[in-house]
């Protein structure tokens, strides 16, 4: 007995012959039992059924893309998402595409650069070409609108310039007419007019994620055309790169991550049939919910795309539970194998639904949040939980069937020295144990109170990464990119061709450039301004507003006139009542977007006088961003209260004991709280990927507790006391604890080589919670039920045995 339990003392007194030879057969139930028989006998019939079953729907995998865009973290009926499509309904994309050209040390004024740059423009903007036909426009210093005068009476509209420069004068009237609309040289170039740049806009299409990276590709491949030096940024080439990398990093990193797993199961069971087992799972769990995912039509992120390992986790822990239940019961399989098969799923079927089901209902609390994708994730997490559960009783009665009986499987049984070595020294210093995770507690809680919720889609990418670094130079050479769109919508219709009104936009778009985070302000009041100019005397003092709407009115009737007008991009063209003013502010997370914005409502709601004939709306993707924020937030709180009073009421009530809530709480909350207050300490912030952690955490480490409580509260039923049912308890469950917890860990570790920060992150703490968790589990709840048990009254503890 000495060898089995590690020589220790406490143990050696309790006898464990229960448990492994008569346990509690007579008094399992009927159904279980005969549920258990039926799998088993039929485990052949059962298996290949499902694996039909599983390739068959292979058929749906193709269903599935990947899409990291930000509209779908929101609900359809959004009022920050219905703002944005109205927007984009009225003004078109502003997902825009920058691209930075350097011209070298002679400039941007020259035949040949010039030349270029406009042959590349109408290139991409070639609304005829076979190759391309989602490009809105193009604009840049070879193709933007040009206002003037032919003659004297006759007003143009046309680009620039139209043919082609061959000399150097043509080049220096093309700079004359550059700056003669003043917006065009913020926007088409840095001030060393050494960098021209095209701001291109795609068509705003449903479409448009599907579209977006061979609208990427189109516009590099026409600019290494024309053999121009350039780089790229904006919202939609971050999106591409996400997409991308999550499309890599989930094949190359996952499947690393599996290889890991299955090794270091091998190096701590020493057991090749175990590894073959998992194996297999890995594989058919992961077939199955790709199978489901695609068959409704679903796309990954960089949230879902966990989802298929996920699965495969909570597989790996019920095939570690069912493997270490089949090394105890060695004798009775070997004396007749397929009902000790029967013995061990009898073991295992109840608690292994109790787990699957709580873990359900812990994933399937995160659809109360408001964010679209999360909802997604919660609802399939849910269906994972479930689903591994028929997946192992579909699959692992035959596999573990399979494997040759020999009294050496049960030394394939790892850590049970050292987890009897814990326990006794556990029962010990019950009470330091107590307060040591008492302290720890408070430390993490303090942690946790620094933690800041923020999200920064850019900060997803590495430092070293191409198009992070891009981004960067653009903002460093040129300035901000980014543009925080604002309506300004009148109370009237013809209420923006008000002189008041557009002085009143004149001025903010000064006061708004003096802030230190806003440039490169635009507005239809450029093209009122220059029309102006133009119609009366041509000189620099005529860039202003006309002093009466019917002067603005009929400049814009003139210029509507003209084919080549571009107000369709600046106002609602139909009433005259909206205008559009574009803000350009840095590439930074929400949280300083939102101070931006702030910022920016400020000065219009001061400058507008708070005037309710003039409605200041916030659209584009910035607000989109801000709203995440508070989604955040409240996704955190709702998801995982409700995890909270969902799993601990069912463990309440399957356990039907008040003292299961207090076993049951403890040891899972400690993990969370602890992941979370070391995020707060190293100044990572809760943001739209690490949001998940906490309930994917709760959800695997649970499983770990309802199958200790489940032995627990089976032995002191018996009649043992509850020091020898923590014992006992711990003896059966603790090794499998142990082992589970090393091998996530170290498999989500794996993870922290990824490119993508989210998966990183995710990975690493993921595998903290595991390791914080399993020393919760394994010194925490014993000393925590020994400590509080000790202060019952024989009385109580006789009642609670006849339980």
């Amino acid at each position: 007995m000495s060898d089995k339990n590690g020589g220790n003392e406490e143990l050696n007194k309790i006898d464990f012959s229960e448990y492994e030879h008569e346990h509690d057969d007579k008094k399992a139930h009927w159904l279980v039992e005969k549920t258990a028989r039926f799998i088993v006998k039929n485990r052949k019939i059962t298996f290949f059924l499902f694996i039909f079953l599983v390739l068959a729907g292979t058929f749906f995998i193709k269903n599935i893309f990947i899409d990291n865009s930000i509209e779908l973290w929101f609900l359809e009926n959004d009022p920050a998402l219905v703002s944005y499509n109205e927007f984009k309904k009225i003004y078109g994309n502003d997902e825009v595409i920058i691209a930075m050209i350097n011209s070298g040390e002679q400039g941007i004024f020259t035949p040949g650069f010039l030349n270029k740059i406009r042959q590349a423009s109408i290139d991409i903007e070639n609304k005829n070409s076979t190759e391309n036909n989602e490009i809105r426009r193009v604009l840049s210093v070879g193709k933007a609108p040009y206002i003037g005068l032919h003659g004297s009476q006759d007003l143009i509209v046309e680009d620039i310039f139209e043919n082609t420069l061959e000399t150097q004068l043509q080049a220096d009237n093309v700079k004359k007419r550059f700056y003669e609309n003043k917006l065009w040289p913020k926007i088409l170039a840095d001030k060393s007019l050494k960098y021209a740049v095209l701001i291109i806009e795609p068509k705003a299409s449903k479409e448009m994620d599907e579209k977006r990276p061979k609208i990427i590709e189109f516009v590099n491949e026409k600019l290494r055309k024309h053999g121009l030096d350039y780089k790229l940024a904006g919202m939609g080439i971050m999106y591409n790169e996400l997409n991308r990398l999550s499309l890599r990093d989930s094949a190359v990193f996952t499947m690393l991550s599996y290889v890991v797993l299955l090794l270091v199961v091998l190096i701590l069971f020493r057991s090749r049939h175990l590894v073959m087992v998992i194996f297999v799972i890995m594989l058919v769990s992961s077939l199955t919910f790709l199978d489901v995912y695609g068959f409704f039509h679903q796309n990954f992120n960089m949230v879902t795309i966990i989802l298929p390992t996920l699965i495969m986790i909570l597989c790996i822990a019920d095939v570690n539970h069912i493997f270490n239940h089949y090394c105890l019961r060695i004798p009775d399989i070997m004396k007749d194998r397929e009902e000790g098969l029967i013995k061990v799923y009898t073991d295992v079927m109840v608690p292994s639904l109790f787990t699957s089901f709580i873990e359900c209902l812990g994933f399937i609390s995160i659809v109360f949040t408001p964010i679209s994708i999360l909802k997604t994730f919660g609802l399939f997490a849910g269906f994972s939980a479930m689903a591994e559960y028929v997946i192992i009783l579909m699959t692992t009665p035959l596999l573990f069937g399979m494997i040759k009986p020999d009294t050496t499987i049960k030394m394939a049984r790892p850590f049970v020295k050292l987890n009897n070595t814990f326990m006794e020294w556990t029962m010990k210093k019950c009470g330091s144990v107590n307060l040591i995770f008492l302290a720890l507690l408070l430390v993490c809680l303090f942690g946790l109170n620094k933690l800041e919720v923020d999200t920064y889609s850019m900060g997803f990418l590495l430092n070293d990464n191409s198009v992070r670094m891009e981004s960067d130079v653009i903002e460093s050479v040129y300035g901000n990119y980014l543009p925080l769109e604002v309506r300004l919508i009148a109370d009237k219709n013809d209420g923006i061709k008000e002189p008041a009104f557009l002085n009143k936009l004149v001025k903010a778009q000064t006061e708004l450039e003096k802030l230190p985070d806003v440039s490169k302000c635009a507005s239809f009041t450029d093209v009122i301004m220059r029309l102006n100019q133009v119609w009366t005397d041509g000189k620099p003092e005529s860039y202003a507003i006309p002093d009466s709407s019917l002067k603005v009115s009929q400049l814009l009737m003139l210029y509507e006139s003209d084919p080549k007008n571009d107000l369709e991009y600046m106002v609602d063209k139909k009433n005259y009542k909206e205008a559009r003013l574009t803000v350009r502010i840095p590439m930074v997370s929400a949280s300083n977007m939102e101070k931006v914005q702030n910022k920016v409502a400020d000065v219009l709601n001061t400058i507008f006088d708070n005037n309710s004939n003039v409605k200041v709306v916030f659209s584009g993707y910035v607000p989109l961003y801000i709203k995440l924020l508070g989604y955040i937030t409240w996704s955190q709180v709702t998801s995982f209260g409700s995890a909270l009073i969902y799993i601990f009421l069912f463990i309440g009530i399957i356990f039907k004991r008040a003292s299961a809530l207090v076993w049951g709480i403890v040891p899972n909350v400690f993990p969370i709280v602890a992941t979370l207050g070391v995020m707060g300490f190293l100044g990572l912030r809760l943001d739209v990927a690490t949001v998940t952690i906490a309930s994917i955490t709760l959800g695997i480490a649970t499983d770990d507790t309802i199958h200790e409580l489940f032995r627990y509260y089976e032995h002191l039923a018996r009649g043992k006391s509850a020091k020898e049912s923590i014992f006992i308890c711990m003896f059966i469950e603790g090794p499998t604890v142990i082992s589970t917890s090393i091998v996530f860990a170290i498999g989500f570790c794996v993870l922290g080589f990824a490119s993508i920060k989210s998966v990183i992150y995710f990975g690493l703490l993921i595998s903290l919670s595991m390791v914080i968790a399993m020393f919760a589990e394994i010194f925490f709840l014993p000393a925590f039920i020994a400590f509080m048990t000790g202060f019952e009254k024989p009385k109580q503890i006789a009642e609670n045995q006849k339980k």
